[in-house]
């Protein structure tokens, strides 16, 4: 009879032979000093026990190494203050650039989060690690005696185990955390100027509010950075009310024209020329697409992953399609857009990333077919 044991066929963690396995590609000539967290993950498992059919399930944690970026002030420079405008109140932070990408200083609560609680908090199930893997409830509660040790103990045989799935969602986690100095800083995108507004009064007053820019809108994240919250973000993309830093008084004079009255609590510094996709206008346009997609009852909605951004033809052809189909009552009664809001963004598509003009050829080629 043999005990089937999840270390001959998944190592528990991988080993930790190179520490720049676990971290992302560094692009700076100058090499940091990553620091080795020990944190338990869970993961689940299906076996049969020895002289059973019955297909049992259980979650299993399984302990292991993981690698978090670590660097000084000097690796990591500020390339955007946020600051409070005179009379406001509010945590006031800065964002740091490192290997082509932004990072958010991590709260705890009203607090700036330290290495210190980071580490401390890392194997609790509300501990920001483990809730930037986005699991359930029911899997981050699970009992931790159920370990890697303790099955290995029972004699069967393993028909599934998703080890291997969810060390590599905790190292992706693990890499999108930053300790600089004393200071835990996440992977969170360019800032941006959020417009939203409670649709009442004249003129409107938009309230411009810093958050960061991220496709996917909620994030498990969300929780321990700093701005706008997901679903005021969320508002004002599907509006079309997100401009970049820079755009900050030409959004003013456009928003005037259209009778709404800014309101900015805060304002963002930059401080380095750097540059980080996506554009606000490719945010808009794709959140204003998507929800023509899930409103779409002709049975043409796609298959798109929420991770990336549509293309910048698709958005516009589907926004386009449906302005020429719908009345803006209709619109509005369909999809839960306002008929001006996706006209905003197809505006504001077209004004970014015009189309290319036609060659000559398919000029002449159109001609002969008209």
């Amino acid at each position: 009879m043999h005990r089937f044991t999840y270390a001959e066929r998944f190592s528990d963690a991988p080993a930790l032979n190179n520490r720049n396995v676990l971290a992302e590609p560094a692009t700076t000539s100058k090499p940091m000093n990553d620091t080795i967290l020990h944190i338990a993950v869970p993961y689940t498992v299906e076996f049969i026990r020895y002289r059973r059919r019955k297909i049992e399930g259980a979650i299993v944690w399984g302990a292991g190494p993981v690698t978090i970026r670590t660097a000084t002030e000097k690796d990591a420079p500020v390339a955007y203050r946020v600051r409070n405008h005179a009379g406001s109140s509010g945590v006031e932070y800065d964002i740091r650039w490192l290997d082509g990408k932004l990072w958010w200083p991590a709260f705890d609560g009203p607090r700036p989060m330290t290495s210190g609680d980071f580490v401390s908090s890392a194997k609790a199930p509300t501990g920001c690690l483990l809730n930037m893997m986005n699991l359930s409830p029911a899997t981050l509660f699970s009992p931790r005696h159920i370990t890697t040790e303790l099955i290995d103990h029972i004699p069967g045989r393993l028909i599934s185990s998703s080890k291997t799935e969810r060390w590599r969602t905790a190292r992706r986690a693990a890499s999108c955390v930053l300790f600089c100095g004393d200071s835990v800083y996440i992977q969170g995108g360019p800032p941006a100027y959020f417009g939203v507004s409670n649709d009442r009064g004249t003129p409107l007053i938009l309230s411009m509010e810093v958050g960061r820019l991220h496709p996917m809108g909620s994030q498990p994240i969300d929780w321990w950075l700093p701005g706008a919250i997901a679903s005021r973000r969320r508002q004002a993309t599907r509006r079309s009310l997100v401009f970049r830093v820079e755009e900050a008084e030409e959004s003013r004079r456009a928003l005037e024209f259209e009778d709404y009255r800014l309101q900015f609590d805060r304002t963002v510094i930059k401080c380095l020329d750097v540059s980080e996709k996506p554009d606000p206008v490719e945010v808009c346009a794709d959140a204003v697409a998507r929800a023509l997609l899930d409103g779409d009852r002709a049975g043409t909605r796609q298959n798109v992953h929420r991770s990336e951004l549509l293309s910048v033809q698709s958005c516009r052809e589907l926004i386009h399609n449906s302005l020429a189909k719908h009345s803006p009552e209709s619109f509005e009664k369909q999809f839960g857009l306002k008929f001006e809001w996706a006209q905003r963004a197809i505006n504001r598509l077209d004004e970014r990333f015009p189309e290319a003009p036609l060659s000559p050829e398919h000029l002449e080629l159109l001609s002969q077919l008209a």
